[in-house]
């Protein structure tokens, strides 16, 4: 697959991560290989324990897991093989207020599923871990009995299948699928767009700069690669019943589609990795959502960054 099917993913992918709900997005779909371009070489089977933090309006979260690349047939199989909250909402946790964070966010690691991939590193299925969900259960457990309790378990039930497909399926574009492909040599930006050729006199909806800056600031032999995309309104005008379920989390408060309007994006990524292999030391992205509630122009923003210790 070219570079021309990297498709940029839309509004609610990214937030999909640890369950939070967002606006913002990470790529969909992957850039292949191009000649010159940069090649997924990971070691296998790979392992890594990563620390993932989600900055939304709506609150934060930080998760530590633990990762492990195999071989499985003529794909891969990604598994999370253990997952702990560190933070939530501000509440950093500890032994004395553990139960009350995680009566907040039991369900949140259960997007940590194990995805199948095939050969060309696209993701073919999403497959619940049983160590997640005997994770997630056991805090089930703990919580005291009560309407929280029963709500943790209704909500498992009947929403977070579809959330936890889009939050495997996002980490693993923003961790490699991103960066497969990247051809920027250092100091000279490469400007493309998923679209192809633009028909003359028109601008793309989605433009991309890719950037190589050289050196990288965390460690030797790793190098800090940046992208910035520019998602223009009429791209995103299938996101606006997404976006105002976000926006009703963060008002606490309903918030009806008919009166959100999109009017564009700007997506920021950034990767430090060894460009020999695509091994990530630590991914970021920066995702800024321009609407208009009843008529009032807003930016809403989210931040999600993943650090990696491979062993």
């Amino acid at each position: 697959m070219g570079r021309s099917g990297w498709v940029t993913g839309m509004v609610g992918v990214v937030g999909a991560m640890v369950g939070l709900g967002a606006c913002g997005s990470t790529p969909r779909g992957g850039a292949g290989e191009r000649e010159g371009g940069l090649a997924f070489g990971w070691s296998l089977p790979a392992r890594a324990n990563v620390v993932e933090r989600v900055e939304l309006p709506g609150g934060a979260v930080e998760l530590a897991y633990a990762i492990e690349l195999v071989r499985e047939g003529d794909g891969y199989r990604l598994r999370h093989t253990s997952a702990e909250v560190k933070e939530a909402d501000g509440i950093v946790v500890g032994y004395d207020d553990r139960k009350k964070a995680q009566a907040r966010t039991a369900y949140r690691v259960m997007d940590l599923t194990d995805i199948e991939l095939d050969q060309d590193l696209q993701v073919t299925r999403c497959v619940e871990s049983p160590i997640l969900r005997a994770y997630v259960s056991t805090l089930v457990d703990a919580l005291e009995k009560g309407p929280r309790a029963a709500y943790e378990i209704q909500f498992r039930e009947a929403s977070e299948a579809a959330v936890a497909a889009q939050g495997c399926i996002a980490r693993w574009q923003s961790w490699v699928l991103a960066w497969v492909g990247f051809v920027a040599k250092p100091g000279t930006p490469d400007r493309w767009s998923p679209e192809g050729e633009s028909a003359i006199g028109e601008e793309p909806k989605i433009r991309v700069v890719d950037t190589h800056e050289g050196e990288s600031p965390e460690g030797p032999g790793l190098v800090r690669l940046t992208r910035h995309q520019e998602i223009d309104a009429e791209v995103l005008t299938g996101d606006v019943s997404e976006l105002a379920a976000d926006l009703s989390k963060d008002l606490g408060a309903p918030v009806a589609a008919t009166r959100v309007t999109i009017d564009g994006a700007t997506h920021e990524g950034l990767a430090d990795l060894d460009e020999r292999t695509l091994e990530p030391r630590r991914v970021a992205w920066t995702s800024e959502i321009r609407y208009a509630l009843d008529g009032l122009s807003k930016v809403r923003v989210t931040r999600k960054s993943w650090t990696f210790r491979f062993q």
